[in-house]
């Protein structure tokens, strides 16, 4: 008897987890020239439950000044650095180069939150 119990909680535990199905997707930021956070078309993507608590202006919320301050906050908040590109400008003769900084974040999404994304995604190419 204890053992056709334990299998039924478990199946049900098993058939809960299954209905509230969850999907991955990593978001990317960059953060470049004094702490500027470019999020691209991300406010476009994500559901607006979500748009205040991920998409940060880092500079004006926390008042930050510099890249590494920026970059502190969002690893706190969940953000990991991925990768260090360079990006370059010029103008009369001068030209400079500074880091631009790329971050990954995943975000679990249910079924619904991810069709929208997609659907959202697909209108973008």
């Amino acid at each position: 008897m204890k053992k056709l119990f334990l299998f039924l909680f478990l199946f049900g535990i098993l058939l809960v987890q299954s209905a509230s199905a969850q999907y991955k997707v990593t978001l990317y930021a960059y953060v470049s020239n004094g702490g500027f956070t470019d999020y691209q078309y991300l406010k476009k993507l994500l559901p607006d439950s979500l748009k205040d608590k991920i998409l940060i202006d880092y500079r004006k919320g926390y008042k930050l000044k510099g890249n590494e301050a920026t970059l502190y906050r969002m690893e706190k908040n969940g953000w990991q650095l991925s990768f260090i590109s360079s990006g370059g400008s010029g103008i009369n003769g001068n030209f400079s180069v500074s880091p631009v900084f790329v971050l990954t974040r995943e975000l679990n999404l249910n079924e619904e939150a991810f069709n929208q994304f997609n659907k959202i995604l697909r209108q973008k190419e």
